[in-house]
């Protein structure tokens, strides 16, 4: 992709996050984003269909960012290095995440980041007993539906407190759970 590309989509992406900080993405018009964006809302077509096309590709790239992560700490798998890593992640997109998991955000995405998660967890996780699919499933949906919440939690404070300690308890607590 051309640098230019790349730096326009940048800017744009940038201006909707913080438009979210004020308002749901739903209710963000391309000429309020162009404005903020200093762009003129011909150039946001070139690039995108609409806001939700706009949302829909920054909401991809971090989710399969933290497959990836999850897929280098998999074999054998690290769960603390999974963690850590993602937590590191997330700071570095601390506006993104506020905006997308805030009041403003798309719950759709936490729930397709949810099932997603639960995919990849079930398929490293073995000592989740693999016969009985739904107890997989249950278990998966509660280790990471909780860790989700952590991590809401988190950025609800403004990612201020010392999540490596928090982690550490909860990949503990897992441990625990899981033999």
């Amino acid at each position: 992709m051309d640098r230019r590309v790349r730096k326009t989509r940048r800017i744009l992406k940038n201006a909707l996050v913080e438009l979210m900080g004020d308002k749901d993405f739903r209710k963000i018009t391309v000429t309020e984003l162009a404005k903020k964006a200093d762009i003129n809302r011909g150039t946001f077509y070139l690039h995108y269909y609409d806001i939700y096309d706009l949302v829909e590709e920054m909401e991809n790239e971090c989710l399969e960012h933290i497959k990836k992560i999850v897929k280098k700490y998999s074999n054998p798998v690290d769960y603390y290095k999974i963690l850590i890593n993602i937590i590191e992640y997330i700071k570095s997109e601390k506006r993104f995440f506020q905006s997308i998991f805030g009041k403003n955000g798309d719950i759709s995405y936490i729930n397709k980041l949810k099932e997603e998660m639960k995919k990849l967890f079930i398929q490293t996780n073995k000592a989740i007993p693999q016969k009985d699919e739904s107890f997989q499933n249950a278990f998966a949906s509660f280790i990471v539906s909780g860790g989700i919440g952590v991590f809401q939690e988190w950025l609800d404070q403004d990612c201020t407190p010392p999540i490596h300690n928090l982690i550490l308890q909860f990949y503990e607590t897992f441990i625990k759970i899981s033999l």
